[in-house]
C-alpha cells in the first residue's frame, strides 16, 4: 500500500509443520508443501489472499540459507516456479540472509517463545507400545511411526494453544510421504522470467500478453520488471557514478536514477556486482553472449547449451572444497572457503576435486541422514533471548 508504512510489519500468524526427523527431512519439497498448506489456513487468509480469494499477486519470502531452501539451488527454483504458475503471480521474490546474518531472520526470532513452551514438557515416545528392543534399536517400524505421530500431535496441540504478538499459532504434524520432483519449464521461458543471484531469486511475468497478464500495478514501479542490482554510488563534481567507495542506494532512489551501467567486462551489470563474497566468481557465472548472470556455473552451462547451442568452456578448474557434507545421486554438498567465510553449494561430482584418500571420510553423510536429538528442548533452544 503506497504511502502507508504501517502496512509493512513483522507480526502475524505463525504456522508450524512438525515432522519426524527419522522418517522425513527438511527439503525443498517439504517447504513447498508447507507453503501450499499455509495458503489454505483461515488464519492466513487476510494476509495471503485478496477479497476474491486469490493469492495476492506479489509474494516475497525470506528464507534461511540452508541447502533445503537456498534460492540458488535448482530444486528450490523449480518449486518456486510451480508456485508462481499455480497462483498466477505477477512476481515471486525469495531472499536469503548473507552469512552471519541469520539472526535477523524474523522467523528465527519466533523460536524463542516456542522453545519456552517446551520447558518441563515430556513427549511420549511409546504411547502405543515400545518399538525399541533393549539396545534401543527399532524393531517395529510401523509402530515407531504411530508413536512419532502421537508425539508430534501432542507437540502440535501445545504450540497451537499459543499466541505470539496477539496472533494465533497453528501447528500440525505432517506424515512422511513421497517426494515430488519439480518440473522445470522450457529454458527459453526460464531465461525470460527468472533472474538468479547469490541471495535473491526473482520470478517475474514478462510483457508478452499472450504469455502473461499482470494482476497488479507492480510494473508501473518496475518498468524493467526485475529489481535492479544493488549499486554503490559516489557523487562527483559532474555526476553520480558507480564506485566501490560509494554508498548503497535505497531501492526507490536506485529505480529513479536509472544509472548508466556500462562496465568493462560485462554486457550488463550482474546483480551481485557489488557483492564482495562472490566478486571473483562473477565472470565465470555470466554468459559471454547475452550477459545474463547466473547464481551457479551449472545453471550457466544449461543456459549456454540450450539457448546459444554452445558448450561452455570453464575458465576455472574444478572446485576443491574444505569438505563434502553430503552426497545425493551425482551431486555433492560442498563446503567452500571464500574470502571471509565458508559457503555451502550443491555441485556436480564431476566439477569437484576430491583427493582419493579423502573420499571415504568426506562423503560419509547423505542427504537422507538425520541428527539424533537427545533433548528436544536444548536442540530447539536459540543462542539468544528476546529483550522483552
Amino acid at each position: 500500500m503506497l504511502g502507508q508504512p504501517q502496512a509493512v510489519g513483522y507480526s502475524g500468524p505463525t504456522f508450524i509443520a512438525i515432522r519426524s526427523g527419522k522418517h522425513s527431512s527438511s527439503t525443498a519439497n517439504t517447504h513447498a508443501q508447507d507453503f501450499e498448506t499455509l495458503l489454505e489456513l483461515e488464519e492466513f487468509r487476510p494476509l495471503a489472499k485478496t477479497d476474491h480469494g486469490l493469492v495476492k499477486p506479489v509474494v516475497i519470502m525470506t528464507v534461511d540459507g540452508g541447502p533445503d531452501e537456498n534460492p540458488r539451488y535448482q530444486k528450490v527454483i523449480g518449486f518456486a516456479i510451480q508456485h508462481f504458475k499455480r497462483h498466477d503471480l505477477d512476481a515471486l521474490f525469495i531472499a536469503t540472509n548473507a552469512p552471519g546474518r541469520s539472526a535477523y531472520n524474523r522467523v528465527e526470532r519466533r523460536m524463542a517463545p516456542l522453545s519456552r513452551e517446551l520447558a518441563g514438557l515430556i513427549l511420549p515416545h511409546d504411547h502405543f507400545g515400545s518399538h525399541l528392543d533393549e539396545r534401543g534399536i527399532t524393531i517395529d517400524e510401523q509402530l515407531e511411526r504411530y508413536n512419532f505421530e502421537f508425539a508430534g500431535n501432542v507437540l502440535a496441540e501445545v504450540w497451537s494453544s499459543m499466541e505470539i504478538d496477539g496472533y494465533n499459532v497453528t501447528a500440525k504434524y505432517v506424515e512422511a510421504d513421497e517426494q515430488d520432483v519439480p518440473e522445470f519449464p522450457d529454458i527459453k521461458w526460464y531465461s525470460e522470467h527468472v533472474r538468479e543471484s547469490q541471495y535473491l531469486l526473482q520470478i517475474v511475468k514478462c510483457k508478452n500478453t499472450e504469455c502473461c497478464r499482470p494482476r497488479s500495478g507492480l510494473f508501473r514501479l518496475l518498468d524493467n520488471r526485475f529489481l535492479p542490482p544493488p549499486a554503490k554510488v559516489k557523487q562527483t563534481v559532474d555526476d553520480l557514478v558507480l564506485d566501490e567507495g560509494g554508498q548503497f542506494l535505497d531501492l526507490p532512489v536506485n529505480l529513479a536514477l536509472r544509472l548508466s551501467t556500462t562496465l568493462k567486462d560485462f554486457l550488463q551489470m550482474p546483480y551481485d556486482y557489488f557483492c564482495s563474497t562472490v566478486k571473483l566468481r562473477l565472470s565465470s557465472r555470466t554468459c559471454k553472449t547475452c550477459g545474463l548472470y547466473h547464481a551457479s556455473v551449472k545453471s550457466l552451462n544449461r543456459h549456454i547449451e540450450k539457448i546459444h547451442k554452445k558448450v561452455n568452456t570453464p575458465t576455472e578448474g574444478k572446485v576443491r572444497p574444505v569438505r563434502v557434507a553430503a552426497r545425493h545421486a551425482n551431486e555433492l554438498m560442498c563446503i567452500i572457503q571464500n574470502l571471509e567465510h565458508q559457503d555451502v553449494e550443491w555441485l556436480d561430482e564431476s566439477d569437484v576435486d576430491i583427493p582419493k584418500s579423502d573420499e571415504s571420510e568426506q562423503t560419509h553423510n547423505t542427504e537422507q541422514q538425520s541428527n539424533v536429538i537427545d533433548n528436544l528442548e536444548s536442540w530447539i533452544q536459540v543462542s539468544w533471548t528476546e529483550d522483552c
